[in-house]
């Protein structure tokens, strides 16, 4: 199937509501076996991402999920102006132990507030600089 401009709020909210992930998604979204042990295979890219409110960028996008397995990979490259980075890992949602995610990012020019809370982000700055007086996080 063909996807176009689908905006990601119209259904992530009903898979998970944290984090808060908002774009439209254009590509191409092929299932095999969608009665039985299904796979499910996309290639396309997110326009205008944020998440948390955060803006990410357009990013190129692949994933391949397997319902047999559990097994859900991933690719993500964004060249924006904001974010410059390539991500890919795996998440096994059959998988309770810690484990069950497995990621590598690789970045030029990161947004840190997109990959760690608040307050780890304050940390750092406060260990590196050994100062609070001008640091300002936007929510």
């Amino acid at each position: 199937a063909r996807l176009e401009n689908v905006n990601l709020n119209d259904f992530l909210p009903y898979a998970f509501t944290n984090p808060s992930i908002q774009g439209k998604l254009t590509g191409d979204l092929k299932m095999k076996n969608p009665m039985g042990d299904f796979t499910i295979d996309f290639k396309g890219k997110a326009d205008s991402l944020t998440m948390e409110d955060q803006y990410i960028g357009d990013i190129e996008l692949g994933a391949f999920a397997d319902s047999k397995s559990g097994n859900i990979s991933f690719k993500a490259v964004t060249k924006d102006t904001v974010n410059i980075f390539d991500i890919a890992g795996s998440y096994n949602y059959k998988d309770s132990s810690e484990n069950a995610m497995k990621a590598t990012l690789e970045g030029k020019k990161v947004n840190l507030a997109i990959t760690l809370p608040r307050n780890i982000i304050l940390m750092l700055y406060v260990i590196i600089f050994h100062d609070v007086r001008d640091i300002v996080l936007t929510a």
